[in-house]
């Protein structure tokens, strides 16, 4: 999954709780989900990172 679409994803899990109306179960699947896209984007993160980072000391700047 891109980044922006874990973002799209993170938006609407958002919005279904701000709309209320979510019972404990459906809150709970759906916190689960958050944290797994949360770990999945900050690993992109890190990959992208370390990439920046190779080409920045490639460049000896």
């Amino acid at each position: 999954m891109r980044l922006s679409e874990i973002m799209k994803r993170l938006e609407d899990i958002e919005l279904e709780f701000e709309n209320g109306g979510v019972d404990l179960e459906r809150a709970i699947e759906l916190f689960e989900e958050a944290v797994k896209l949360y770990e999945e984007s900050r690993k992109k993160f890190e990959e992208s990172k370390k990439r920046l980072d190779e080409m920045i000391e490639k460049l000896d700047i």
